[in-house]
């Protein structure tokens, strides 16, 4: 395994996504390549080194993959080629890497994770987990998931066969990762995809059996896709599942779709391959919607945090998926909350001190009307994290830009209340919506008073008012 894994690194696979390589187009792109251009891609290994390993096969002067081999994070992964068995291990697909971006990467004694498919997630928590235990139902993909490690030269990682947490049953963890087979459908044609149990049960029984599986400050991050009607707010289904979790509650959102589109988004691959199985499957499937009551589907995710005492809710809508690493934001997102339920009155948050937070962008928009510019609301969000905006007031983006952590944020509005010509009352309530909003959404940090000296702020504030 470590030649092998040698003669993808040095053939720049990990870090250049393969490329346009021989390699890329037999693993990655899946066409065969002539023999003779893979021994010269693998030596000191051979074509029949790779056909011995179950990596691909020969046939006359053309080497044919049987798996495919795709590089992330650092990581090189085996998967399956697209096809249609049941038993079918995906490599990295999109959700493992939305999950992935949505993990918090604190240090752990013991990682659960649950569904592993190929180990993509079990491979990237091993690095910062003492232990990680990788389960799924379908043998298929432990054999993946254990080439995978040791294709990787991970050995922390240890698998066990078995349906939802009966593999791990007593046993609790510092953190939980979970893209179970969350599509709501009739069928049961992929065991990753499909889970046989209606509606959106496989969701909520993992949503609130988990708690039970967590440690003291352990987190769970759980793709899912939940139903609810189309006049019904996306959050109510879910604030139900962690009810009385014993958990803080992290409920993000990131589409509803109309079923007929949730359908055809699921089958496109049929569309072309088999138009009339395509069709056939599609009324399948929105007869179940119907037969159901189901008026929507949403996508999205729960994040949940083991807390002894009082718990809260938050739910949070992005337009879009995470746009890289969100752990570090969701780490803020919690500190936030915590900082907020004991310190919200508007005297305490005046006296706190606040740092901004490194890669964030913040956007104003201006619109020409009737002779003169409307300003609109600022967005901020991070060029790295969950990819939810947050909107403030654009007078307010005057005291953000003069964000010191040596200075209290009554310090910053008596500063500039003058040069802003609105009433320091005013103000203060501009800059208590606009601070708060932001630390909700971890775009900010409280930090404490010895923090650093204080920059350099000008005094005066370029921009429109």
């Amino acid at each position: 395994m470590r030649v092998l894994r040698n003669v993808l690194l040095e053939s720049g696979y990990a870090v250049a996504g393969a490329g346009e390589s021989v390699l890329g187009d037999l693993f990655v792109r899946g066409v065969p390549v002539n023999r003779r251009f893979v021994a010269d891609a693998v030596a000191p290994l051979t074509p029949t080194d790779f056909s011995e390993m179950g990596l691909s096969v020969i046939r006359g002067d053309r080497v044919y993959p049987k798996v495919s081999l795709e590089p992330h994070d650092g990581l090189i992964l085996a998967g399956d080629l697209p096809g249609s068995r049941r038993d079918q291990v995906g490599g990295v697909s999109r959700a493992g890497i939305t999950l992935s971006n949505l993990t918090v990467r604190k240090e752990a004694v013991s990682t659960l994770d649950l569904g592993t498919g190929c180990g993509l997630q079990a491979l990237l928590s091993a690095g910062h987990s003492s232990q990680v235990t990788a389960t799924d139902v379908n043998r298929r993909a432990l054999r993946f998931a254990a080439f995978n490690a040791a294709l990787n030269g991970i050995a922390n990682v240890e698998s066990r066969q078995g349906s939802w947490f009966e593999p791990v049953r007593g046993r609790t963890f510092d953190l939980i990762v979970a893209n179970p087979p969350y599509v709501i459908s009739p069928d049961t044609t992929f065991v990753y995809r499909d889970s046989a149990l209606p509606g959106d049960e496989v969701c909520r029984r993992l949503v609130r059996e988990a708690p039970a599986h967590l440690t003291e400050n352990g987190t769970a991050t759980i793709l899912c896709n939940w139903v609810h009607a189309r006049d019904e707010p996306w959050w109510d289904p879910v604030t139900d599942w962690v009810r009385e979790s014993g958990c803080d509650a992290l409920l993000l959102h990131y589409a509803s779709d109309d079923p007929i589109e949730y359908a055809r988004r699921w089958n496109q691959h049929l569309s072309d391959a088999d138009p009339a199985q395509y069709d056939q499957v599609l009324h399948r499937w929105c007869s179940y919607y119907r037969e159901q009551g189901i008026g929507a589907i949403a996508s999205g995710a729960v994040v949940l945090r083991r807390r002894t005492g009082p718990n809260w809710v938050r739910t949070l809508t992005a337009a879009e998926g995470p746009t890289g690493p969100a752990g570090e934001q969701i780490l803020r997102l919690l500190a936030a909350h915590d900082h907020l339920t004991q310190n919200d009155r508007d005297q305490a948050l005046l006296q706190e001190r606040f740092a901004l937070v490194e890669g964030h962008t913040l956007e104003q928009t201006l619109t020409y009307r009737d002779g003169e510019y409307v300003n609109h609301p600022a967005a901020v969000r991070l060029l790295s994290g969950l990819g939810a905006r947050a909107e403030i007031d654009p007078r307010s983006v005057h005291l953000l830009l003069a964000c010191d952590p040596g200075a209290t944020l009554g310090d910053i509005i008596e500063r500039f209340a003058d040069q802003l010509d609105i009433e320091i009352d005013e103000l203060a309530q501009l800059a208590l919506r606009a601070f708060r909003t932001l630390l909700e959404h971890g775009l900010l940090e409280v930090v404490g008073a010895d923090c650093e000296r204080p920059r350099d702020v000008p005094q005066t504030i370029a921009g429109p008012a």
